[in-house]
């Protein structure tokens, strides 16, 4: 499962994961959470960027568009697909930025039903 915010951090984890998903011959799930009904449309535009780049590279792509906060939309979604494991990057915040707004990817690590993989941008 590879989830994306259309960020240039999630698009290096989507490398990775497109990467890994050709190499093992698995199945992918790309998510993205929309925070509330008005970003659906953000969040349906991430996702069908991520099904062209699959359909380019002869993947097939399930998606979904939980919404709510970010980390419980990813758990949620992993739980409900079954997910063997998590892609997802990093904003790579640190000090009082992180303090403040917490981190989306410690916060999964902490839930998630499976191992998570976190790709920081290079």
């Amino acid at each position: 499962l590879i989830a994306s915010d259309g960020s240039p951090f999630s698009q290096a984890a989507w490398e990775q994961a497109l990467a890994l998903a050709q190499t093992m011959g698995s199945a992918a799930i790309a998510v993205s959470v929309a925070a509330d009904e008005r970003d659906i449309s953000g969040a349906t535009q991430v996702v069908r960027s991520l099904e062209l780049a699959a359909e380019k590279e002869g993947l097939t792509l399930d998606t979904m568009i939980p919404v709510g906060r970010p980390d419980e939309g990813i758990v949620k979604a992993a739980d409900f697909k079954q997910a063997s494991l998590i892609i997802m990057g990093s904003h790579g915040r640190t000090g009082l930025k992180r303090l403040l707004m917490g981190s989306v990817a410690e916060r999964v690590i902490g839930q998630a039903p499976c191992p998570v993989l976190v790709v920081k941008k290079k």
